[in-house]
């Protein structure tokens, strides 16, 4: 019989995993029969990357590195034949253009798996995932059950609903932006105000920013805990052409660290070296990660967002000579498969986890930020008075049932309506959906006591309850946050578990051979 694979959700991770899937069963010569559960219409790219949305919202990631494998040619020389403008190899293409070579290269993998055996795809979400004996069972929202052997989920941003303490509750998100943003949610003359500061946020200035300026709202007030705006891309003038060598010592030294205090060591002598190229001081560095660590939010020690904002754009463009945070943020960003790799290596105790997490959190906004070209237009609706940092920072929010007021160092802003810019985290903890809060109840899955995301191995086997592998049940991608490292992201060598997963289910699916015995 066919070996029975069920897999839960259909976006970018599970592409990986099923590209691989169907190469190792091609040079097995095995048969499979392959049940998917995607309720978005785009298989492949999901709502993140849906191909109906505005091309001004851009990737976070250099065209360069987007590769679907498989049948599929990399982005860029796909998009050389079907999408000319989004073909820079060093450009942040839109996600609308990623979606659409991700929806194809989705579509020939299929057509590969079809070749070993048969494929259903179901347009519904799967919202049990039980055992039946040794049999995995998928139920489906429309009722319909599927039997598995072997149980894929790729959930993504649907693994975990808003945190409860997220308070109080927002008039509405910003996904998918042709609702969330549309003149009747937001009506032009109106003052809204933004929940985050982050990439979501800024996509909602950007696409609220194309509209003509009589039909733009009167006002958007942008805020976050902190009010720290994250640092643009460096315009290409401004990189450290010898960056990846320079940091290199550091490399090593992090590559050998064995406690989170000597990975922060070795993050420290990359970023010393990187200033140190530049004729700038090189201890800076450190003294700017422990205010970070320590007292990211005392408002004493912070500029005022929009300076901030102004200085960030100006290194970017190469108009300022780079500051300790741009050091921290290069070093980051051009260690971090290094980090990576050391994170699923390494043993943290719970101390090191909080540590861990608080590193990660603080260096992503300097590390990870948007185009500089995105940025730009943040600093364009500041100068022009329809973005307005006053009360960017932790503001008190109150609503009296027909508008709100924001409250922040002594300014105070009234607004229409509230809009949600901070996305569900990653992993699956505190506030799980539904099919994952039946899987920790069932014991087939667990979080690790300081992680949020549920606890893999190598193959994305799921860990259980009882510490032993889950046979059978694998989870990858976003659920993992914690357990892994980085996974949003379309590096697909920055994890290796997709294609671990892919030659495990092959190898269970071998038959067994007798061995011979000696006469």
């Amino acid at each position: 019989m066919p070996r029975r694979v069920a897999v839960v959700g259909f976006g970018p991770k599970a592409l990986f995993a099923l590209d691989h899937l169907a190469r190792a069963a091609a040079d097995a010569d095995l048969e499979f029969e392959v049940a998917v559960f995607e309720p978005h219409p785009v298989v492949g790219a999901g709502p993140v990357y849906d191909p109906r949305q505005p091309r001004c919202l851009r990737m976070n990631f250099a065209s360069k590195h987007v590769d679907a494998g498989g049948g599929a040619p990399p982005f860029v020389e796909w998009a050389r034949r079907h999408d000319p403008e989004a073909a820079d190899p060093e450009g942040f293409a839109p996600r609308a253009s990623v979606g659409a070579y991700l929806h194809v290269a989705a579509l020939q993998v299929l057509d590969r798996l079809r070749e070993r055996g048969s494929v259903a795809l179901h347009p519904r979400r799967a919202v049990r995932v039980h055992t039946r004996g040794d049999q995995w069972i998928v139920d489906g929202s429309d009722g319909r059950r599927v039997v598995a052997d072997e149980v894929l989920i790729a959930t993504g941003h649907g693994s975990r609903r808003i945190d409860a303490d997220r308070r109080p509750e927002a008039d509405g998100g910003v996904y998918p932006v042709a609702r969330e943003l549309s003149a009747s949610r937001v009506p032009p003359g109106s003052s809204v105000a933004i929940r985050g500061m982050g990439l979501t946020a800024l996509d909602a200035v950007v696409v609220l920013s194309r509209r003509p300026a009589e039909l733009r709202p009167d006002r958007l007030l942008l805020f976050s805990r902190t009010g720290r705006p994250m640092l643009p891309k460096l315009a290409p003038g401004a990189r450290a052409a010898d960056a990846d060598e320079i940091v290199d010592p550091a490399r090593g030294a992090m590559a050998q660290a064995g406690s989170v205090r000597e990975l922060v060591r070795a993050l420290l002598q990359g970023a010393s070296d990187l200033l140190r190229t530049m004729g700038r001081h090189p201890h800076a560095a450190a003294s700017v990660l422990h205010v970070l660590m320590t007292s990211a939010r005392r408002s004493a020690r912070r500029p005022l967002p929009r300076t901030a904002l102004r200085r960030g754009i100006a290194i970017a463009r190469g108009e300022r000579c780079w500051d300790a945070e741009r050091a921290l943020g290069e070093a980051w960003r051009t260690l971090y498969p290094t980090v990576v790799d050391w994170h699923g290596r390494h043993a943290f105790s719970r101390r090191e986890r909080s540590t861990f997490r608080r590193l990660c959190r603080e260096l992503e906004r300097l590390a990870f930020g948007p185009p500089i070209e995105v940025a730009e237009t943040l600093m364009r609706g500041v100068d022009e008075g329809w973005v307005d940092l006053s009360v960017a920072v932790d503001p008190v929010l109150e609503s009296d049932g027909s508008g709100w007021s924001l409250r922040s160092d002594g300014h105070r802003r009234d607004a229409d309506r509230l809009v949600d810019a901070v996305l569900v985290g990653p992993g699956i903890a505190p506030s799980p959906s539904p099919l994952f809060r039946a899987l920790l109840r069932a014991g087939h899955v667990r979080v690790q006591d300081g992680w949020n995301g549920a606890e893999v191995m190598g193959d994305a086997t799921a860990i259980g309850s009882d510490g032993t592998p889950t046979s059978g049940l694998a989870v990858i991608g976003r659920p993992t946050e914690g357990s892994v490292l980085g996974n949003d992201t379309l590096d697909r060598s920055l994890h290796p578990h997709a294609s671990a997963w892919a030659d495990r289910v092959v190898a269970r699916a071998l038959p067994i051979r007798p061995e011979l015995q000696p006469t």
